[in-house]
């Protein structure tokens, strides 16, 4: 469990060093007017809010039909997802995700108010736990029941391979996509107390307060669907779709 804690604080230090190293290398390429001419957008991933996690990206554009986006995210517990979604619902911390985008055609400026398809393999990381949860096993009668008292330490490492469509209206970006991969799961749990033969859970006379102590490893399949909302930054400054047009200086603004 602790080298699980050292693990991603050491992530996310790698995510924080890289991310101004290829800013200052996109922010460097400009037209011969020095007007900046790449894919810049902030973006919050709506579907994830509805499950666990409040998640936040920027996708910067690398070349004229590439481009890379950055990801960090909250998670937070939500128990109405417990059933389908098991412990990790019920778990507070983070991730860190590190994607490449293939766009389908070389669409300089992403300006156009249609769809471009691109193809996104993604890296993702991620941290989280819980400590002292009740948990209730339950059969049809209570008698045949149990609840037992956990903690968990989860960490989640994984392999997407994305396809999805991203458009933009003025600065208003839609990206939308589905995927699948692969997720190497390790979770340190302690069970803290049991109950057996019953529904209650808490503390009883009868309560076993033995510690125990597992380690589970789980390799398997995820299947990663998004829908994300952006806004590019400074698109006034970024919208040219005709690098032959140049503004005339009467003509701008003061």
């Amino acid at each position: 469990m602790c080298g699980a804690m050292r693990i991603y604080p050491l992530l996310l230090l790698v995510y924080l060093c890289i991310l101004p190293g290829v800013s200052g290398r996109i922010l460097a390429q400009q037209d011969s007017t020095g007007r900046p001419d790449q894919l810049d957008v902030f973006k919050v991933n709506v579907l994830q809010f509805a499950l666990n996690e409040a998640r936040i990206s920027y996708e910067m554009q690398v070349r004229p039909a590439q481009s890379v986006e950055f990801g960090i995210g909250y998670i937070y517990p939500n128990a109405f997802w417990f059933a389908d979604g098991g412990t990790e619902m019920l778990a507070t911390g983070g991730g860190v995700y590190l994607s490449y985008r293939k766009y389908r055609v070389p669409q300089r400026y992403f300006s156009a108010p249609k769809v471009t398809g691109y193809l996104s393999p993604l890296l993702f990381a991620r941290y989280s736990g819980y400590d002292r949860e009740w948990l209730l096993f339950e059969e049809d009668r209570a008698q045949f029941s149990e609840c037992a008292q956990f903690s968990e330490r989860i960490q989640q490492y994984g392999l997407v391979f994305r396809v999805g469509g991203q458009t933009t209206e003025g600065r208003v970006v839609i990206d939308f996509y589905s995927g699948l991969g692969l997720k190497l799961s390790f979770a340190d749990v302690t069970q803290h107390a049991l109950n057996e033969n019953t529904n209650v859970c808490e503390i009883l006379p009868t309560t076993d307060l033995t510690e125990i102590r597992s380690n589970e490893r789980d390799f398997e399949a995820v299947f990663n669907n998004g829908l994300k909302l952006g806004l590019r930054r400074n698109n006034r400054e970024r919208n040219y779709e005709d690098r032959g047009v140049r503004t005339s200086p009467e003509s701008e603004e003061p």
